[in-house]
């Protein structure tokens, strides 16, 4: 039993820190909030500490490029955050 819970924890992990939970979970958060359009074509997430994104754009709706940045990384203290505290380190 303690191996399948623990399993389980491995595997809800594994699923947030892969790219794809940024681009479907965080990304539409960000776009909503800003009315643009956000691209990155590397994504490294570290859900307890950290958020790198590399050749990140930021295109309005028509389509026409708003900012391009080379390097992103923000580091964050994720149970600062599960308390309702929204504690960045680094930007």
């Amino acid at each position: 039993m303690a191996l399948g819970l623990l399993l389980l924890v491995w595997l809800a992990y594994w699923m947030v820190s892969q790219p794809f939970f940024v681009r479907s979970i965080l990304f539409p958060k960000i776009e909503e909030a800003l009315g643009a359009r956000l691209e990155a074509d590397i994504i490294e997430f570290g859900p307890f500490s950290s958020l790198e994104c590399h050749k990140v754009v930021l295109r309005s709706n028509d389509g026409e490029t708003l900012v391009q940045i080379q390097d992103i990384r923000i580091e964050y203290d994720w149970f600062a955050f599960l308390q309702g505290v929204v504690a960045v380190k680094n930007v």
